[in-house]
């Protein structure tokens, strides 16, 4: 009977504590307690010009690395980095041009009795780029880079200028002479110049629009049919011209095969001018015919490309 006494005496007195601390913590702990350390605040402007976004009492982070829970974090797109080009054995990164790899040497031809060929070729989709001045060195003397006519026209009046060399562009530099004194930008009617003057190498002789049909319907069915006869670049013998003195038209019309009719009708096409240039050269030529390192270096002596054969 007393061991039943003294317990129930006990859970009293722990009763009568609980309701004291209950007591207590209803006045000292309220709800808006709880929600002030929950609150987000505005952000707020630190001194350096970060916002920065308040959590809570005490706590605070940097605007940069707070990111709203309904929008996507976002980042710049990473460029993909060039490779540091390798300079050839000899050359440090410091001896490389700008346009190191952007004008290739092609062709390097040494013969000991025909005629000498080193060809340029610039890479697609770069920007024109001048080559005049550079020079192409070989282990026992260099060739600088002239100038050249960019437009020959059949009046004489074609200007040098600087060789600049778009994207694709080539150059060749041959060691044979010039019949006219000149080097050259190709155009679609150069091929015209070979029945007048003796080039080395021949120039290219390209397809061109030197008629309508229209225009040669109403001459005699011979003239027409000596007219489409003629193949590309070709112009008539003085003999074929004498033929048809009896048919003055066609006769006239004969007159435009040549360089200065090729011109005037398709100067002003669009692809009208090839890219391809002509340097001729002429003299002895210091590259090895069997073996040498031949190096194009840009107008302030730094490496642009190395041929190595």
């Amino acid at each position: 009977m007393g061991r039943y006494l003294f317990l129930a005496i006990v859970l009293i007195v722990i009763a009568v504590a609980l309701v004291d601390v209950a007591a207590q913590l209803k006045g000292s702990f309220k709800l808006e307690n709880l929600s002030s350390i929950f609150k987000f605040q505005a952000p707020s402007v630190q001194n350096n010009g970060t916002p920065s976004v308040s959590i809570g009492k005490n706590t605070t982070t940097s605007g940069a690395s707070y990111i709203s829970r309904n929008s996507a974090p976002t980042s710049k797109p990473v460029a993909p980095v060039a490779p540091a080009p390798q300079p050839p054995a000899g050359f440090t990164v410091a001896d490389l041009s700008p346009f190191y790899g952007k004008i290739r040497i092609g062709t390097v031809y040494v013969s000991s009795y025909g005629t000498n060929q080193v060809s340029l070729t610039a890479s697609y989709g770069g920007s024109p780029i001048d080559v005049t001045g550079w020079k192409i060195k070989s282990n026992r003397g260099e060739i600088l880079i002239p100038q050249a006519v960019a437009d020959f026209n059949p009046y004489g009046f074609g200007l040098d200028g600087d060789i600049v060399l778009g994207s694709g562009g080539r150059l060749d530099i041959y060691s044979s002479v010039s019949p006219i004194s000149k080097n050259l930008e190709i155009n679609e009617c150069m091929g015209y110049l070979n029945n007048t003057y003796q080039f080395t190498p021949r120039l290219q002789c390209s397809s061109v629009n030197m008629y309508d049909r229209s225009e040669i319907s109403a001459f005699s069915g011979a003239c027409q049919n000596y007219i489409m006869s003629l193949g590309n670049c070709s112009v008539p013998t003085p003999d074929k011209l004498n033929s048809f003195s009896n048919e003055p038209a066609c006769q006239s019309f004969l007159q435009r095969f040549n360089y200065a009719g090729c011109y005037n009708l398709n100067r002003s096409s669009s692809d009208f001018f090839t890219g391809r240039w002509i340097v001729w050269m002429p003299g002895i030529w210091s590259f090895d015919q069997s073996h040498d390192r031949v190096l194009l270096l840009d107008q302030n002596g730094l490496l642009v490309d190395e041929r190595v054969y």
